[in-house]
């Protein structure tokens, strides 16, 4: 497989990184063989597959793995509906996959008891964050600004970012509010739609109001030019510019993901109704011309985030290592269970 060392974390110096050859495809035999030798040569005791619900090998390459009584740990960093709906060649087969692991890792609760209930052993560890964090509350102008800045943060695509909506809301928030400028930050991992979006700026006269600024590896100084962030996805799990907003006290505007941990003490965002352009740029332009509710939504922004600061990750995942020794088999109604999943899945499946 590729990878890009420079569009990645900086990984622990003594971290070993080793780069299958075989991709599963037509080798399946080949691939498992593959990481049985190297789960041997390298010591492996736990496995832990990070974002495991995209292909079908996930399956196999368990299932090799298992059968060296090697513990396995699945990621999941999506919201269950959208890779149930979305990922329709895999899905059908989620809960018997995660029911072989051994532990699942969702960054919801509303996800924990999602897969809970289909008989898998889940638990609920948020994404690592700054463990410290500087007091950044948005020091507003008396004087009148130049301009208004608002910043989106993602890769450059429509699922499940839906980066394309901008070009609307922009439209509508200039009409209203001539001095704003849009900094789109994030790489651009899908070239039709980047194409499509280049396109949709020209066409709407837009070129001196939205600045693609491409991917950054350091992003704080974009934040903190910023007077409001927006975000226009669909499905988001544990969501980093959430949290990154949050720590810099910048009001977010977006769609409502009510299922967000992030989100449940509903401060310092406006979240409105899904791909609603009109709704969001309103609420945009609201915020835009309210310094006063600015400030406000700043600092509840800024005293939602500690919360997560405080949170032990460390900890949380040494004790779910821990539990991996005393696994019980989950018991009671999960043939039931898989019976109902599978006949919902269906539904999905024939329209």
């Amino acid at each position: 497989d590729s990878f890009m060392p420079d569009k990645e974390y900086k990984l622990p110096n003594e971290t070993i990184r080793y780069v299958m050859n075989y991709k599963m495809d037509d080798m399946c035999e080949k691939r498992v063989d593959e990481l049985r030798k190297c789960v041997n040569d390298f010591d492996i005791d736990v496995m832990c597959f990070h974002s495991g619900y995209t292909y079908i090998s996930t399956f196999y390459d368990m299932w090799g793995i298992k059968l060296l009584k090697i513990p396995v740990i699945i990621e999941l960093h999506s919201f269950f509906y959208p890779i149930i709906h979305e990922k329709k060649e895999v899905s059908r087969y989620y809960s018997d996959m995660y029911r072989m692991a051994d532990k699942v890792i969702v960054l919801s609760e509303t996800d924990k008891v999602f897969w809970n209930s289909l008989g898998c052993d889940c638990v609920y560890i948020q994404n690592p964050i700054e463990d410290v964090i500087e007091e950044h509350y948005k020091k507003l102008e008396t004087d009148e600004k130049e301009y208004y800045t608002v910043v989106w943060v993602g890769r450059l695509v429509q699922l499940p970012k839906r980066v394309l909506d901008v070009v609307p809301i922009m439209r509508k928030v200039i009409a209203e509010i001539p001095n704003v400028k849009l900094k789109l930050v994030g790489m651009a991992t899908n070239k039709g739609v980047y194409n499509e979006l280049i396109q949709a700026i020209s066409d709407n006269d837009l070129e001196n109001f939205v600045e693609i600024c491409g991917y950054q590896t350091d992003i704080s100084n974009i934040y903190k030019e910023a007077d409001v962030v927006l975000m226009t996805s669909e499905s988001e799990s544990f969501c980093n510019v959430i949290i990154e907003s949050k720590l810099h006290g910048i009001p977010l505007v977006m769609y409502e993901l009510p299922w967000l941990e992030l989100l449940k003490d509903k401060k310092g965002f406006i979240a409105v109704e899904q791909k609603n352009t009109s709704a969001i740029a309103n609420a945009l332009i609201k915020l835009l011309q309210d310094e006063e509710m600015q400030k406000q939504m700043s600092a509840a922004a800024y005293e939602s985030a500690k919360q997560f600061v405080e949170y032990d990750v460390y900890t949380e995942w040494i004790k779910m290592f821990n539990s991996l020794n005393d696994r019980k088999e989950a018991k009671g109604m999960q043939l039931e269970v898989s019976i109902i999943e599978n006949k919902l899945l269906e539904l999905i499946y024939e329209k």
